[in-house]
């Protein structure tokens, strides 16, 4: 037998988020195994769930814990997700959108991989009989194609979700962006009387209108005067925001 299985690389959050996957080649013979590796990748360092007798075994615990590791790293997509939703709330910038790209981008490779892996489960498991495998290895092939199978489910629902949030999360950087602007404009609107009035008081023509009046009582009453202007015009602002919200609600 001869197959190419997917394995998933070391992931590594430092800078750009990204999750790739790498191809291992096996090649089983009665007598020998021949594995070639992409780089150097440490297949048997963790917990073996299958006693390893002969070489079927050893292909066994690959796939199986091949599987597993896909399973770790969709745990932690699923972490990371979550970190950058509640980062992207506030943001204004495409930063966190970004990584969310990169993350719905290693979700689809990741699919991929674990389907090709489900071919060559769903392979092995019918020709077990020519490859003369122990009941106890068919069965432990099978547990594997299941949890194959639920693994591309859970990548599939990670990828549908996050595809759904990057266009929702990039519409609220939008919203974001446009009620900072809304409110800055509402500054400027209040202000602008004011720097109006402001700069007639600055000028000889209000001295000469107070000339019999204290300059005190005269800039009190002005100083005054513009913060009362404000005040109604942020009272108007205000209200006709209002009518606006009330209206789009009458309309939906």
């Amino acid at each position: 037998m001869l197959t190419v299985w997917k394995y998933p690389e070391n992931y590594s959050f430092e800078g750009e988020i990204r999750l790739n996957v790498c191809s291992i080649e096996l090649g089983l013979t009665p007598n020998r195994l021949l594995i070639i590796l992409a780089e150097n990748l440490s297949l048997f360092e963790d917990y073996q769930p299958y006693q390893m007798k002969n070489l079927v075994d050893i292909v066994l615990n690959v796939f199986s814990q091949t599987t597993r590791h896909f399973l770790g790293h969709l745990r932690v997509i699923k972490q990371v997700s979550r970190d950058i939703q509640r980062k992207i709330n506030t943001a204004l910038e495409n930063e966190y959108l970004i990584q969310m790209f990169n993350l719905g981008e290693s979700l689809t490779y990741y699919l991929n991989a674990i389907s090709n892996n489900t071919a060559v489960l769903t392979k092995m498991l019918n020709i077990c009989d020519k490859m003369q495998m122990a009941t106890e290895q068919v069965e432990f092939l099978d547990d594997i194609l299941i949890e194959n199978n639920q693994c591309y489910k859970q990548a599939e629902i990670y990828s549908d979700v996050l595809s759904g949030l990057m266009d929702a999360r990039g519409t609220l950087v939008n919203n974001n962006m446009n009620v900072i602007l809304k409110n800055l404009t509402i500054i400027n609107t209040i202000f602008l009387p004011l720097n109006l009035i402001a700069s007639i008081g600055g000028m000889s023509e209000y001295s000469s209108m107070t000339r019999s009046i204290d300059w005190r009582i005269a800039y009190g009453v002005f100083g005054i005067a513009m913060i009362a202007i404000g005040w109604v015009t942020a009272i108007f602002i205000g209200k006709l925001g209002n009518r606006q919200k009330s209206s789009r609600k009458l309309r939906t």
